[in-house]
């Protein structure tokens, strides 16, 4: 006992789920934590009576927390409800109490479940509470609540009893919400795995680099190779290519960075099923299914996704809509990478998120039976997934947008939708070949209209089918898959009304949403000197304003657009020289402007920034290189795409700078040029050196942990002004930002500019998860 007569009671351990266990021995059972949603139903039971003293016992957060009494037993004891919990979910609950009595420490009390565990789990996966149950260490003595918190979150907070002897209690209860086997109990009996949502979506299973010179009609990912073999699917019979795959094997854990492992399959020990058509576990780790959470007695299966990021997917933006029409809200969604059997909840490989954003494209409209343009969407999930041998991300396409090179070419399709047998537990996968669009357009009319950004694909009897809408059609490119399309439209059989395996499928063309690095024609010529840019030359360079200058907006640094929202410039753009950061308030970006010194133009996109997001590593020191220069400006209404503004697309490959040394890049700003401030846009070439080169000029700033690289202008540099400014490099004719002006040297005798001397700019390719996370 302290000298204050409190006595500190360790935590209760108990056996089991009953009782609470110590998390720090089960550190694996952390990791799978999935999101917690917690809510507290309004449970305020029967007013017990302290015998004590005659008053009684009030509960700080009644909503949360009620005393109650068991008659068979005439005790009292605590009542906790936990609302919206998930199953796979671990569940942590932490319950301290203050009593004026001195306790035994074999005597804490308790923590139970009101209900069995698997009556608990039906509970949850049926969305009622869980109910808890705190057993007190005395009959006649009711212990006041100090807090009670839920996997580390306090959620009810009262104050210590007063007395001589004051006594803490803490009790903790686990529950890990895994595999188990349960009767669902239903009327008609059936199990869990027999679950059939009531509604699936229709068949409106709606929605840059050179080819290399190879077959791309190979067979689906496999992880071990497997003999020829013929499909029981009718009338489709399908003959892999004899050349054996290659199998992957992976050189990184998970949980590193996307470019590593998009389009991958990992080293699983299942094969294939004989017969083609069931997708192993694992085979195509980039697919995870889409459910409409609000549908009871558990969430509903209504579309596949593509895993495309660590934090995002992508979809058919009509399996955002219901039915009629009306828009799905983001928190009715979950998205559970990892997931095999769809009637499975436990399994520990489902990593259930919840879906914060949904991004459709601004050109798509909904039309229940009809095709339409622009049938994709980007949901943003509530928290990254862990990458793994289940969980992989489909690197996007980056070749040509031409359509003409991958017609007759095979692709795949994986999902959870209908077979010829009836709802489907596990994916299937089906082959495609890309048809010309002229034939697409002879069988299917109008859903295919000439200018549509649509394509489509025979399936030669095996098509995508209700309930794959959204899944992905992939491509393979050397040992790496693609996503192409995404199932958008198909046709049903009038007979049957089923989907019909006969005709062509329609997909949404993921190529040509990817305006990034592109650049428009126009008819005007770049300078003789090669010096001033052509207007639209270089669409993702935006200059930003610092607004606090009481004449006019003073142009202080170059930017580059990486979404409709977001632009990218160096962290040091945002300080003031003593150091303090600039509010977003003082900003403006204009994208789409040629002339800095026209702010009438029409063609001005002027936005305020509403964030500013300057890496966690970046400290500010004038004149001095710093690592983690790069910052993500946000603004406040989204920006037009046309000729004149376009992205960039950010670098997703390798981040080691030896593979591009000696690569020659375009920076592009509105810098000091020879003759003084420069009105318009200039742009230098810069050539990629090697680290030792780069060392040797900037030993003083230049480290061997800095997140960047030097380039050399060959006489023309990046000047004041064009900090912030991207390097970008062209890859098969879209271009890709890899660096952005940071630190340049003066020249001691003019303090200008030294155009003998390096850059340094900041290697973007070190920070893409970080831009994604704080998009």
């Amino acid at each position: 006992m302290s000298e204050t007569g409190v006595v500190q009671v360790g935590r209760a351990r108990c056996k089991g789920y009953a009782g609470c266990w110590n998390l720090d021995a089960t550190l694996f059972a952390s990791k799978m934590l999935l999101r917690t949603c917690v809510c507290l139903l309004f449970a305020i039971g029967p007013v017990v009576y302290k015998p004590v003293s005659g008053q009684y016992v009030s509960s700080p957060c009644p909503e949360i927390f009620s005393y109650r009494m068991d008659p068979a037993t005439d005790t009292a004891f605590g009542y906790i409800e936990l609302q919206n919990l998930r199953i796979g979910q671990l569940v942590k609950l932490n319950v301290d109490l203050s009593i004026a009595v001195a306790v035994p420490k074999d005597n804490v009390g308790s923590i139970t479940l009101v209900k069995s565990r698997s009556q608990t789990f039906l509970d949850i996966l049926n969305k009622r509470p869980a109910q808890y149950r705190v057993n007190f260490p005395f009959t006649n003595i009711y212990p006041h609540v100090l807090a009670i918190s839920v996997n580390g979150q306090a959620i009810c907070t009262g104050q210590k009893v007063k007395g001589p002897i004051v006594t803490t209690i803490n009790l903790e209860h686990t529950l890990y919400t895994q595999v188990q086997q349960l009767s669902n109990g239903n009327p008609n009996g059936n199990s869990p795995n027999q679950y059939r949502p009531e509604q699936q979506p229709p068949i409106v299973t709606q929605d840059r680099i050179q080819l290399p010179d190879q077959q791309f009609n190979t067979p689906p990912p496999t992880i071990v190779y497997q003999q020829q073999f013929t499909t029981q699917r009718p009338s489709f019979v399908y003959q892999p290519q004899q050349q054996q795959p290659s199998v992957y094997r992976p050189q990184q854990t998970p949980g590193e960075s996307l470019e590593s492992v998009c389009g991958s399959v990992g080293p699983l020990a299942s094969r294939l099923s004989i017969n083609g058509i069931r997708s192993s576990k694992g085979q195509f780790p980039w697919a995870a299914p889409v459910f409409n959470t609000a549908e009871q007695p558990k969430p509903q299966y209504i579309c596949g996704s593509s895993i495309i990021t660590s934090q995002h997917v992508v979809t058919a933006a009509h399996c955002m809509h219901y039915p009629d029409g009306a828009k799905r809200g983001n928190s009715q969604l979950s998205v559970i990478p990892g997931m095999y059997n769809i009637d499975s909840f436990f399994d520990s490989a489902n990593q259930d998120r919840g879906v914060v954003q949904i991004i459709m494209h601004s050109d798509y409209f909904f039309e229940d039976t009809e095709a339409t343009d622009s049938d994709i969407a980007v949901l943003k999930l509530d928290a990254p997934v862990t990458f793994n041998d289940m969980v992989r991300p489909i690197c996007i396409w980056s070749w040509s947008d031409n359509l003409e090179q991958i017609v007759g070419e095979n692709g795949f399709v994986s999902g959870w939708g209908i077979t010829e047998s009836g709802n489907s537990k596990f994916p299937s996968f089906v082959t495609a070949t890309v048809v010309d669009k002229r034939d697409c357009s002879r069988q299917l009319g109008r859903f295919v209209p000439p200018k549509a950004r649509t394509f489509c694909a025979d399936g030669h009897g095996a098509v995508p089918c209700n309930g794959d809408s959204g899944s992905g059609l992939a491509f393979k490119r050397g040992t790496r898959y693609y996503l192409r399309g995404i199932v958008s439209t198909g046709q049903r059989d009038m007979i049957t009304l089923l989907c019909d395996t006969k005709k062509y499928v329609v997909y949404t063309d993921v190529a040509p949403f990817r305006t990034c690095g592109t650049v428009a024609s126009f008819k005007s010529r770049l300078s003789i000197k090669g010096i001033r840019s052509a207007k639209g030359q270089f669409p993702w360079t935006a200059p930003l304003f610092n607004t606090v200058i009481s004449t006019k907006p003073k142009y202080i640094c170059g930017t580059s657009i990486i979404t409709r929202r977001h632009f990218l410039t160096a962290a040091h753009c945002v300080y003031y020289e003593n150091g303090i950061q600039r509010p977003p308030n003082h900003f403006v970006v204009v994208p789409g402007m040629y002339n800095i010194d026209s702010f009438f133009d029409e063609d001005n996109q002027l936005r305020d920034l509403s964030r500013i997001s300057v890496h966690e590593d970046y400290f500010h020191e004038e004149d001095m290189l710093t690592d983690s220069d790069i910052a993500v400006l946000a603004v406040s209404q989204p920006i037009a795409y046309n000729d004149l503004v376009r992205p960039i697309c950010v670098w997703r490959g390798s981040s080691n700078i030896g593979e591009l040394v000696g690569s020659t890049g375009l920076v592009s700003g509105w810098g000091y040029t020879e003759t003084g401030d420069a009105s318009y846009p200039s742009y230098v070439s810069a050539v990629v050196l090697g680290y030792r080169e780069c060392s040797r000029a900037f030993s003083h700033i230049f480290s061997s942990s800095s997140r960047t690289f030097c380039a050399d202008g060959k006489g023309s540099v990046p000047c004041h002004g064009d900090s912030g400014s991207g390097l970008v490099f062209n890859r098969g004719g879209q271009f890709f930002i890899r660096g952005v002006v940071s630190i340049g040297q003066r020249d001691p005798n003019t303090l200008q500019c030294d155009a003998t001397k390096y850059v340094i700019y900041t290697d973007v390719a070190a920070f893409y998860e970080w831009i994604i996370r704080v998009l």
